[in-house]
Order: structure tokens, then C-alpha cells, then sequence
């Protein structure tokens, strides 16, 4: 009898144990308990033996809750606040070159680097390349972005703004020169992430500037300024780092 007691209290006490939700702490703590959140904000209160502790959100590295209903709460950082990333982004960019011509799909390249102060302020530098038929843009920028939610996956919105460089391309170099403009892009997204590494898939309009030079004597030339709208489609690979 008593052997069976023991047994019964034996898996009484694993069973309470498997049913803790536990916060992984970036010191290296664990704390087992049962988390008081419907969903996340700047702490995270977990009942520890019938006592509540508050738990800044920077401090945690990872958020693992048992109860079903608490799985919106299943986090794991992407990287810390106030920290680096660089970031490659690879996409395509659609519209017209110019008002007579067709529309067509371009690919386009960027590297940058972000600075995540909070999650509502990530503040980028950004460099690329555009190909268009006629002619390159090199795009050199500010960017801005802002994450909303706590979770590894959520949504964001961005912003950028700076001058593109623009060089005619060799088969139409001839026939005119170029000179770069402004450039801005506004857009929304979805980041995925785990542990430094993560994944944003964007969907933006981008406008770019630029001045056509089209010379035919020395001192007969027609000067255009043209402004490119573009649908872009976007992938990024950000890698985060103290």
C-alpha cells in the first residue's frame, strides 16, 4: 500500500512538473511556474508556487508555455534589442522603364545593415543594385522599419529614402546619358525567425528619379526628367549579432 502511494505521488509530482511553463532566462535560468499573460507586453508575470514574479521582457531568451490556449505566447528571440544585423536581400522589382514602354519583371540586389533599438525602431543603411534594360540604378539609402508583436513571427512595416546612382547600359549608352535622383519605398511584411537568423518576405512601391540626357549636337540636347513607379517583391536574410 504504501509502495502504491508513493507510486501515485511519484507521477503527482511529474505530472504538476510537465504541466509548468517555463521561461529560459538569458543568464541561463529556468523558471518553472504558470504564466499569468493572455498574450505578451513589456514583462511576463509567471506563478511560481502561488507567487507572482514579473519578468522584464529583454531578460528572457525564451518562452516555452504547456497550456494550449498560452501558445501565442511560444517565443524565441531573433535577436536581442540593441544589437546589429546585416541583411541580404534579393528580389524583383515590375513597372514600366518608361511611359512608352511595356511593362516588364527586373531583379534587384541589396545588402544592408540595421541597428534594433526596439521593436518599433530599427534604423537601417542600404545599398543595391536595380536592372532595368536601358540602363543600372544603384540605390543607396535610410531604412526604417517597425515590428509589431512580441513572437518570432510577425508583421512589419518599412520605409526607406536616398539617391540612386543611374549609368546607361552599354547598348544605350550611346545614345544618351544619365543622371540619378531621389529614390523612396514604402512596404509592408512578415518576419519568421529563430535563435540570430530570420527570414522577411516584403511587398512595397518604390518610386526612383532620374534625368535623361539626350544630345545631338553640341549645342542642340533635350533634358527629361523621369520618375520610375515599381511593384517590388522582396526575400531577406538577416543574420543578428551583439
Amino acid at each position: 500500500m504504501k509502495r502504491y502511494l508513493g507510486f501515485v505521488l511519484l507521477l503527482g509530482t511529474l505530472s504538476l512538473q510537465a504541466q509548468n511553463d517555463r521561461l529560459f532566462l538569458n543568464n541561463g535560468n529556468v523558471l518553472r511556474g504558470v504564466i499569468a499573460n493572455d498574450s505578451l507586453s513589456d514583462t511576463i508575470r509567471i506563478a511560481i508556487s502561488q507567487v507572482i514574479v514579473s519578468v522584464p521582457f529583454e531578460a528572457i531568451n525564451e518562452i516555452y508555455p504547456n497550456r494550449r490556449h498560452n501558445q501565442d505566447l511560444l517565443y524565441q528571440r531573433s535577436g536581442p534589442l540593441r544589437t546589429m544585423s546585416t541583411n541580404l536581400t534579393f528580389g524583383i522589382v515590375s513597372g514600366k522603364s518608361s511611359s512608352y514602354a511595356p511593362s516588364v519583371m527586373r531583379p534587384a540586389g541589396y545588402i544592408s545593415q540595421f541597428y534594433h533599438a526596439h521593436k518599433l525602431l530599427n534604423i537601417g543603411v542600404q545599398t543595391g543594385i536595380v536592372d532595368y534594360k536601358e540602363y543600372t540604378i544603384y540605390p543607396t539609402s535610410i531604412e526604417y522599419q517597425a515590428h509589431f508583436g512580441r513572437s518570432y513571427r510577425n508583421w512589419l512595416v518599412y520605409g526607406n529614402t536616398g539617391y540612386g546612382f543611374a549609368r546607361a547600359t552599354k547598348d544605350y549608352e550611346e545614345q544618351y546619358s544619365l543622371s540619378g535622383g531621389i529614390n523612396y519605398q514604402l512596404g509592408l511584411g512578415y518576419h519568421l525567425a529563430q535563435d540570430r537568423y530570420a527570414f522577411q518576405f516584403k511587398v512595397g512601391y518604390s518610386v526612383q528619379m532620374i534625368e535623361e540626357t539626350i544630345t545631338y549636337s553640341d549645342v542642340n540636347k533635350t533634358i527629361r526628367q523621369r520618375q520610375l513607379n515599381k511593384i517590388t517583391i522582396q526575400i531577406t536574410y538577416r543574420i543578428s549579432y551583439l
